[in-house]
């Protein structure tokens, strides 16, 4: 017996998911049952990407909003085996399917880029497999992220040297525990 796809609630009404579209997706029953129609055509666009090339990578693919663009276009490169021969992946020829687990994740990694660049997402069985992505960090928050969060000090004093050991403007103070 067939059962019912998982209802997606949005701010919106039921729009095709992605960023751009201002959407608040509950994640629950998302893994079972997130279809190809409800992304957004960026995004199914580079599904059908990744299934066109079924064995190889997309490079320099721009990120903005959250949403892949094809402006610069990324570079496509196919790795073809001459010793056999690969058929197409079943889903290019449906209009509509469930997404993979794959596919979900690479959507995941999408909601967290504003802007940026994927630099590779490596596809076999034209899905996609692996991603390398580029991040431009700014020294202040990149300095505290590494850190573990919190906010970055200029000062070196706060760069991890207790309270006890820190110098104080008081010429008769010392260095003991104050």
């Amino acid at each position: 017996m067939k059962q019912p796809l998982p209802r997606f609630e949005t701010s919106k009404g039921d729009l095709p998911l992605g960023p751009t579209h201002g959407l608040k997706t509950r994640l629950s029953g998302m893994a079972e049952g997130l279809r190809f129609s409800q992304l957004s055509p960026a995004r199914q666009n580079l599904i059908r990407l990744c299934q066109t090339i079924n064995f190889g990578s997309i490079e320099n693919l721009e990120v903005r909003d959250c949403e892949p663009t094809f402006d610069p276009p990324p570079v496509m490169l196919r790795d073809l085996k001459l010793d056999s021969d690969v058929g197409p992946r079943p889903e290019l020829a449906l209009a509509d399917f469930v997404v993979s687990n794959e596919i979900l994740r690479l959507m995941g990694h999408l909601n967290e880029i504003k802007l940026g660049t994927i630099r590779r997402i490596e596809v076999r069985g034209g899905l996609p497999r692996r991603i390398l992505l580029e991040q431009v960090l700014q020294p202040t928050a990149a300095l505290a992220d590494l850190a573990g969060g919190g906010k970055y000090s200029e000062d070196p004093i706060d760069w991890g040297i207790a309270k006890h050991q820190r110098p104080t403007n008081d010429p008769g103070a010392s260095m003991e525990r104050r």
